[in-house]
This record gives structure tokens, C-alpha cells and sequence, in this order.
């Protein structure tokens, strides 16, 4: 990925358009640009109300460990945009993040459904309801959806290592 060619091609260019600033900023937060990042997108945010600004924004709270508020951006985001997959996805994350394992469980299956099984959103799902009832959860959920063992599996790992990063 070329994030800061992006970034310099971006800037070459005029910044007439919600568009250009909110891709801006999501570049700016893929290079470690995180405080700059915020700033624009809490801007669009309150000057436009996008979805997407507070997603972005959502995003870059979550990077920045800032959890709680992370969720409640991303609730706005969710509230703005509810069939988005990228957001509900993203949303759930955060969720997990802060131990709101059942809420985080139905974000994430919501988010899974609505993008036909984003690798994504399918490895967070899984992660979710590990955490709500363990390999029994898992069980079911495969049996549902069908999933295969390789992926049970790395979303049964990325459970094991966001209890290991808890608060």
C-alpha cells in the first residue's frame, strides 16, 4: 500500500469536497498521523454530520485506545449509516474491546450478514461469541452459518488476544 503517495497526490489536489478531506484524514490515520487524522474528521463531523467523518473518527479512537469514546462515536456513525457492514463491523470491535461481548456479538453478526461474509466481520463475529459462551457458542454459530475450522479457529484466536490486551 502506497499511503503516503496517496497522501501527497491528495494534497496536490483541491479540498472543495467532503470527499477529499475525509480521504485525507483516513490516510493520515494509516500512517500514524492519528492526532492530525482527529482533527479533520471531528471537523467534518461537525460541520457535515457524515456518517463517515464519525466513523473515521470512531476509528481513530479505537487506534488511539480511547475505547469508550470510540463506541460512542461509532454509535453515532451506526445511528446515521445502520446498514453499513463497514461501520457495525467496526462498532462491534470497539465493543469487544471495552468487554461488551453480547452487544458486540449481535453488531458483529449484523455486520457479517450485511456484507455477505467479509472476512472481516466474520473473524470478529466469531471472536464475539467466543467470548460470550466459549466453544459451545462457536458450535452453534458454525452449525448456522457454516463456517470451516481454519476460520473457527483464527477468530477463536483473536479472542484469546483481546483478553490478553484488556484493561
Amino acid at each position: 500500500r502506497r499511503y503516503y503517495a496517496g497522501l501527497a497526490k491528495l494534497e496536490s489536489l483541491s479540498f472543495d469536497t467532503q470527499a477529499h478531506w475525509l480521504r485525507w484524514a483516513q490516510l493520515l490515520g494509516q500512517v500514524d498521523q492519528l492526532a492530525h487524522s482527529e482533527k479533520i474528521f471531528r471537523a467534518v463531523a461537525g460541520e457535515c454530520g457524515s456518517y463517515k467523518a464519525y466513523h473515521g473518527l470512531g476509528v481513530v479512537y479505537v487506534k488511539q485506545q480511547k475505547l469508550d469514546r470510540a463506541v460512542e462515536i461509532l454509535s453515532t456513525a451506526k445511528d446515521l449509516a445502520p446498514a453499513d457492514a463497514s461501520v457495525r463491523n467496526d462498532y462491534g470491535y470497539a465493543l469487544m474491546r471495552i468487554g461488551r461481548y453480547d452487544r458486540a456479538a449481535f453488531e458483529l453478526r449484523t455486520a457479517f450478514e450485511l456484507s455477505e461474509g467479509n472476512a472481516s466481520s466474520r473473524q470478529n463475529m466469531i471472536a464475539a461469541y467466543y467470548l460470550v459462551g466459549g466453544d459451545a457458542s462457536l458450535s452453534n454459530l458454525q452449525r448456522e452459518v457454516g463456517m470451516t475450522d481454519d476460520q473457527i479457529q483464527r477468530g477463536r484466536a483473536l479472542a484469546r488476544t483481546l483478553l490478553e490486551e484488556a484493561p
